[in-house]
């Protein structure tokens, strides 16, 4: 049974919460004993907010869950892994309606009457919303970090990502459609940004005394309009080290947590009624050959890992499993993952997209950074998960990763039978350096983040000076054996195998393919066939970009494709 911090059993379901209209993901976080006082709905943002505070958000639910409170997170409407938007909602008419939706879990499925709605950065403007929209409700509100609007929200991240170094690697620059707003993760279209764009943190008159603004250290809070109530405003501090951060330096915020928990709403202690999660459910439908086909999703833990099993139209020929990079959640790099899985469905492949030990639904809330990807534990992890899926579909998956994920990908590989591994944008090759569990500093200067250039000791430096100057054949012996880092040997053993290697490198991690000399690996490797190497001037490292996520969505369907009618040799995509 998971642990909260400080020891107290809770238990953790996923589950789908399913309507006429629309499917959620979510995640119920309950008391284990089986009683609770009053739930609390976590409202999340978009894009990279939701990606850097998904460790702090389920740190969140699991202290609430602890204290005696149901916690339940979720996926808005087409967005991460639930449904798409309902055909013909507006934008945040559809949020108003997926909150309904979860509280509706909350109260009539879970019987709990006194409940609180935490609000997060994008989700504090539909939390306020959906106020606006039931002026009736009893409600306690928390909303957290308020932007001053939607359009101030969409302004910031836009600035963001053109600023942003990620947005600098794509090497070529494709402006969104007229209209649309480009932030780091998520593209919103023209009509998402008028709607959410005319969002404000104003909540009604009749809500003011049951709301708490949580603003940052010198920020005003949420104007009120002459004559009506005052809401409650409290202080907080260190969001520079929370949402400003990248994703695996964020630090979870426990004193924010302690608050929100002494703000939220209690009612009588009541034995929970006895429920069940939906593990399956119709997430869209998928037009093959000039018919829709429903499109499954199952949730499934498989060797103790959370995971979702998107079923094939038709037969599957093929399956994959998706490895997301660092510690994002099993949506991947902010929904490719999940988009992928559905197109490549209807090409007759089941896919399986996991969170590993440590990262995603499977973090160890209790640690307020995430912990490095490059760990023995998780490739022996995810091992068992690709063995089991393997034996689940009757077929050796083809694996697919970006980074840390790719990384994984060919670690996996190397453990068992594999066709083809898709890695995107790998820049390590083995881990000789990286300590298994030790978790990134506190801070970093930008340099230290590049794998082999940060300020290490004298024989690292050493090391590197040697690898980059001596001759390549002399280095291959001391790669071989773990000494030092290069792509070779672990290419090499997956080609001996009868794995099909195929790497897609953005401009800017192609260049560090070439400075770890990879140019040499791969003149070599190609002599032995079944290799491949891609430059995709459109990808950014992280995909943070939509072009980006496009055109590696493009490449792999391809490559799944071609795999799955049964030719998996080396070549450009289709």
């Amino acid at each position: 049974m998971p642990q909260a911090r400080g020891g107290t059993a809770i238990r953790r379901e996923q589950t789908w919460l399913v309507d006429q209209e629309r499917s959620l993901l979510a995640h119920v976080h309950l008391p284990a004993d089986g009683r609770a006082r009053g739930a609390v709905v976590i409202a999340d943002s978009f894009g990279r907010d939701r990606i850097v505070a998904v460790r702090a958000m389920a740190a969140l639910a699991d202290t609430l869950a602890q204290s005696g409170l149901v916690a339940v997170r979720f996926d808005w409407s087409g967005t991460a892994n639930s449904g798409p938007r309902p055909s013909g909602s507006a934008p945040a008419a559809a949020c108003v309606a997926d909150l309904d939706l979860v509280l509706d879990l909350v109260r009539d499925t879970l019987g709990q009457e006194a409940v609180t709605l935490v609000g997060h950065r994008m989700g504090v403007l539909l939390a306020a919303e959906w106020a606006h929209s039931r002026p009736e409700g009893d409600e306690t509100l928390v909303l957290w970090d308020p932007p001053r609007s939607g359009r101030s929200w969409l302004r910031a991240f836009a600035a963001v990502h053109r600023m942003s170094h990620e947005a600098g690697m794509r090497g070529v620059h494709v402006p969104p459609a007229a209209g649309a707003t480009e932030t780091p993760g998520r593209l919103f279209t023209k009509e998402e940004s008028q709607d959410f764009g005319r969002l404000t943190p104003t909540v009604p008159a009749t809500a003011a005394d049951r709301t708490h603004f949580l603003v940052r250290d010198g920020d005003a809070p949420p104007a009120t309009p002459e004559g009506q109530p005052t809401a409650h405003c409290h202080t907080i501090h260190g969001q520079e080290s929370f949402v400003d951060q990248p994703s695996a330096l964020a630090r979870v915020p426990r004193d924010v947590i302690a608050l929100i928990q002494n703000l939220c709403a209690t009612g009588q202690l009541v034995t929970l009624p006895q429920w069940e999660p939906t593990l399956e459910a119709v997430v869209g439908t998928v037009r093959v050959r000039g018919t829709d086909h429903p499109l499954r999703e199952r949730i499934v833990r498989l060797e103790g890992c959370h995971g979702i099993v998107t079923d094939a139209i038709g037969t599957s020929r093929l399956s994959q499993v998706l490895f997301a990079g660092g510690c994002e959640p099993l949506e991947g790099p902010t929904g490719l993952w999940v988009s992928l899985a559905r197109s490549a469905a209807a090409r007759g492949v089941s896919s399986l997209r996991t969170d590993l030990p440590g990262s995603g639904e499977q973090v160890d809330t209790g640690v307020d950074v995430d912990r490095t990807p490059y760990s023995s534990e998780r490739v022996t992890a995810a091992t068992a998960v690709v063995g089991a899926f393997a034996r689940l579909t009757g077929a050796e998956p083809v694996l697919t990763g970006l980074c840390a994920g790719a990384w994984m990908a060919s670690e996996v590989a190397t453990r068992r039978p594999t066709p083809l591994v898709i890695g995107i944008n790998q820049i390590y090759w083995s881990a000789p350096e990286v300590a298994d569990s030790a978790p990134p500093p506190a801070e970093v200067d930008a340099e230290a983040l590049v794998p082999d250039t940060g300020s290490g000791d004298l024989s690292h430096r050493l090391r590197q000076l040697v690898k980059h100057r001596a001759p390549y054949p002399a280095l291959l012996p001391l790669a071989r054996r773990g000494a030092i880092e290069m792509a070779e040997p672990l290419f090499a053993g997956l080609v001996r195998q009868g794995t099909t290697v195929h790497q897609i490198f953005s401009v800017g991690d192609y260049g560090y393919w070439l400075q770890q000399r990879g140019r040499n690996a791969h003149r070599r490797l190609l002599g032995r066939g079944s290799i491949d190497i891609e430059v995709d001037r459109y990808l950014d490292h992280s995909l943070m970009a939509d072009a980006g996520r496009c055109s590696t969505s493009e490449r792999v369907l391809a490559l799944l494709t071609r795999a799955a009618r049964g030719g998996t040799a080396p070549g450009r995509p289709d």
